[in-house]
Formats: C-alpha cells, sequence, structure tokens
C-alpha cells in the first residue's frame, strides 16, 4: 500500500500488488538456471499492479476552515 500525503490535504491511498510473471515459465523452458537467475536476482520474476497509479489529492476541510 502507497499512501500519499501533503500538507492541507486528505492522505490518498494506492494498493499493488505482486504477481508472478509468466516470463519466468520461458526462462524454464528456454533460458534454463541462468535465465532464471537473473530474472530472479533482478526482480522481474514478478511485476506489480496496476502499473500506473492516478492520485486526486482533495484539500483537508479541517486544515482549510481554520
Amino acid at each position: 500500500m502507497l499512501i500519499f500525503e501533503l500538507d492541507g490535504y486528505e492522505a490518498q491511498r494506492a494498493y499493488i500488488s505482486a504477481k508472478g510473471n509468466s516470463w519466468l515459465y520461458g526462462n524454464i523452458l528456454l533460458g534454463g538456471v541462468p535465465g532464471i537467475l537473473v530474472d530472479w536476482l533482478s526482480g522481474a520474476h514478478v511485476r506489480l499492479e496496476p502499473t500506473e497509479i492516478d492520485i486526486e489529492l482533495v484539500p483537508d476541510p479541517k486544515t482549510n476552515a481554520e
């Protein structure tokens, strides 16, 4: 989970999940151990979703009222 905070605005949250990358199976079949190791060590064996996050900051009424 990511939390975006800015003074005078309400905090906004975005959720990110890690899922297995299907290319890892291609490396098992075609690349063998070196391909698997490179993907595992570089972090390419997982993909993050969503790939883009669009956050709109909303003014905090408690802060703006003062």
